[in-house]
């Protein structure tokens, strides 16, 4: 049996605080967000954890702009 080596992706703070902020935000799904950032409804979970426990804040802290294909999707399901 032939293993194929899986791709595995790694994300900066900042993206990681831009997805807790958008899951955030009054009347967004988690679920939502996860999905339109193409990334594990868990993974943002475990971020959200890590984001109240404190654990990403030093990278992140300056507020990144969202980009307006992801606030109009977000917009578009609500």
């Amino acid at each position: 049996m032939i293993r194929i080596k899986e791709k595995h992706r790694t994300f900066t703070n900042a993206f990681r605080m831009m997805a807790v902020r958008l899951a955030e935000m009054p009347g967004v799904m988690a679920q939502d967000v996860a999905e339109v950032l193409e990334i594990h409804p868990f993974m943002l979970s475990r971020w959200r954890k890590q984001y109240r426990e404190g654990k990403f804040m030093n990278e992140a802290t300056n507020t990144q702009v969202l980009d307006r294909e992801t606030t109009a999707e977000l917009k578009r399901r609500h």
